[in-house]
């Protein structure tokens, strides 16, 4: 219950903050022509009140950046676009450390990510100085205005003769495709498509005259009522499917239809089916947006290892601005959402007042969740003055959390620091959990200027290969399980894993085996190679930091192949170390500091790391050379 405390305090946060960020008398046969428009004109009159969030007119250059700390991490997150010279670019980083006391000893481990995309120009270039570890350079790009002979002249074609990647008929397509501009007009053509979908996603629906009550007063509005085109997201995925059938076709892989149903069916069903529905109230009198109501759906379907599960979620609000918000803006709002699956029933609810008194803005509310049969009330109050707010929560055993913070505005800036140091429990872990967050949107800026970088034409066979090395390590498997193995063996090994996993006995572990049937399996030892492959993908995810893509292709190789769930749950045996790996990164790290892990030389702990995770490892060349 505690993930529904911090969810109904922050959900109220957000709430209060956003009614407070953008005369003549209404006519509904004005609204029916432009309903659109009507509601977003009433909307910036409604927020344009509020004293610190006004409405920030679009301008073509803006940034958004998002800051986050807390013990042990740091995140920083940057977006920035002109799209009036059609240039952007997006940097990230993030500081992590991790420190553990095993027996006498301790450790300690730092991690850093940097990186940032660029386009201008037609130009892209990624900048990192993880790349200056690879191949010697800390950004490579590329024109997109290359040419046939360019290409043809680069090491990347050079590479992919070495793969068998260039026929005599693939070499006529990519020289067609390049020479006629063909690869600037298809993707022209499809971020064309997408903008038009963008324009259509909403349906209009009644325009109407109605009134509002709010307080004891009855308010002449008219309604404006709008939902989400529900085939929007197929649209996209039918543009997203016929371009990459063009493509396919001018480098000369024909793709079907077939082939193009089966990709659509693979990428619509990783999409969530969403549908919503809007009604938005303007005042005659005014013309203001007095009242808003939504009721949105959500229904996923989440497959793994031919087992699924759907998972449901609805959402209503309702928020009221005032009798005249172009005046005074005190909101009030009603919120329910309930998220439900096999596994999962959740709900939550939140309703909230406003009012003025000496000079401050205070919201007092009450949210009630229920997880599970599990029941819990948190009563909330959002208070603000002069720049600085405080949210508070006391649950039903008084216990008391706040998150705190400023909100800073101007014609060109507006930005929300976040403190949530005591949001949570005295007794709760915050290791790795932001407890500070700052967002802020700018306008007017410059974009950060395209560096200076190494064009990927100009790389050799050699720098290829190093840069892939670097960015996508080939790991490896051997989905071959040893022959001298019996079935029963495996079977056992199985069983002591499962007693690790479930943290119980083998009389626990042989309990849960009887609930096969229920479960759906035939029998126990079906069971109980189902259970062992889920657990360990969780292992190997959670605690090893494995790829998800790599482990999901390795076992989507064995099944292509005609593998069962047991063939699956050998290899993964087998290939376990191989596939936690640790990165190249951490293999620097560790072997700079060997003597920190009691070796007495380089050479004795890249033996020991050899023997520990097998052919797979990747030790740099420097240190090889020092053996």
């Amino acid at each position: 219950m505690k993930k529904f405390r911090i969810f109904a305090m922050v959900l109220m946060l957000f709430v209060a903050i956003a009614v407070f960020t953008g005369c003549n008398k209404l006519k509904t046969e004005d609204v029916e022509k432009d309903p659109v428009n009507y509601v977003m004109e009433g909307s910036k009159l409604t927020l344009s009140e509020s004293e610190f969030s006004p409405v920030i007119d679009p301008k073509d250059k803006i940034a958004y950046e998002l800051k986050l700390k807390g013990e042990g991490q740091s995140s920083n997150i940057g977006l920035y676009l002109d799209t009036k010279e059609q240039k952007g670019s997006v940097d990230i980083s993030s500081k992590t450390s991790y420190a553990s006391d095993f027996g006498d000893e301790s450790y300690s481990q730092e991690t850093n990510i940097d990186a940032a995309i660029f386009y201008e120009d037609k130009k892209i270039v990624v900048k990192s100085e993880m790349l200056e570890d690879v191949i010697g350079t800390d950004a490579v790009g590329l024109d997109l205005g290359f040419t046939y002979d360019e290409l043809k002249e680069s090491g990347i074609w050079e590479l992919l003769e070495q793969f068998g990647a260039i026929t005599e008929e693939s070499t006529g397509a990519i020289e067609t495709l390049l020479e006629s501009d063909g690869l600037t007009k298809l993707f022209t053509g499809y971020v064309e498509g997408l903008q038009k979908l963008a324009e259509e996603q909403y349906e209009v629906g009644e325009v109407e005259e109605t009134t509002v009550k709010i307080g004891d007063k009855e308010i002449k509005a008219i309604a404006v009522s709008m939902s989400v085109n529900e085939d929007i997201y197929a649209d996209i995925m039918e543009k997203t499917g016929d371009l990459l059938v063009k493509l396919s076709n001018l480098i000369g892989e024909e793709m079907t239809e077939e082939d193009k149903e089966a990709l659509m069916s693979t990428l619509n069903d990783s999409i969530p089916e969403m549908s919503g529905d809007y009604t938005y109230y303007l005042s005659k009198k005014t013309g203001a947006l007095i009242k808003m109501e939504a009721e949105t759906k959500s229904e996923t379907t989440l497959e793994f290892m031919g087992e699924s599960e759907t998972e449901k979620s609805e959402c209503s609000f309702e928020i009221v601005f005032g009798e005249d918000p172009t005046e005074k803006l005190l909101p009030s709002f009603t919120l329910e959402y309930s998220q439900k699956s096999e596994y999962v029933d959740n709900t939550i609810k939140i309703e909230a007042e406003s009012r003025e008194e000496d000079g401050k803005f205070i919201m007092e509310g009450k949210g009630t969740a229920e997880s599970d049969g599990e029941k819990s009330t948190t009563e909330l109050t959002f208070e603000y003055e002069n720049g600085e707010f405080t949210l508070s929560g006391k649950d039903d055993d008084d216990n008391e959390y706040e998150i705190s913070g400023e909100i800073e505005s101007s014609e060109n800036e507006f930005k929300v620091k976040l403190d949530l140091s005591k949001a949570y429990g005295e007794d709760e872990d915050l290791y790795g959990v932001p407890t500070e967050i700052e967002l802020s949107v700018t306008y007017g800026e410059d974009v950060p200027k395209l560096p200076e970088y190494k064009d990927i034409l100009d790389f050799t066979v050699e720098d290829l290969s190093m840069l892939l090395g670097g960015v996508d390590p080939d790991f490896g498997y051997d989905a071959d399980y040893d022959e001298d193995i019996s079935i029963d063996d495996y079977d056992e090994l199985f069983k002591l894993d499962m007693e690790l996993y479930l943290e119980t006995d083998a009389d626990g572990v042989a309990a849960e085996l009887a609930k096969y049937a229920e479960n759906g399996f035939e029998s126990e030892e079906e069971y109980l190679y189902y259970l062992f492959v889920v657990y360990t993908y969780a292992d190997l995810t959670t605690n090893y930091g494995a790829g998800e893509a790599a482990i999901d292709e390795f076992m989507n190789d064995i099944k292509n192949n005609g593998g069962t769930t047991y063939d699956i749950a050998v290899a993964l045996y087998d290939a376990y170390y191989d596939l936690a790996v640790p990165t190249e990164e951490e293999v620097r790290d560790y072997l700079d500091n060997y003597e920190d892990y009691g070796y007495s030389s380089l050479e004795e702990a890249i033996d020991d790391l050899r023997d520990y995770y097998g052919e797979y490892l990747i030790i740099p060349e420097e240190y090889l050379t020092e053996e």
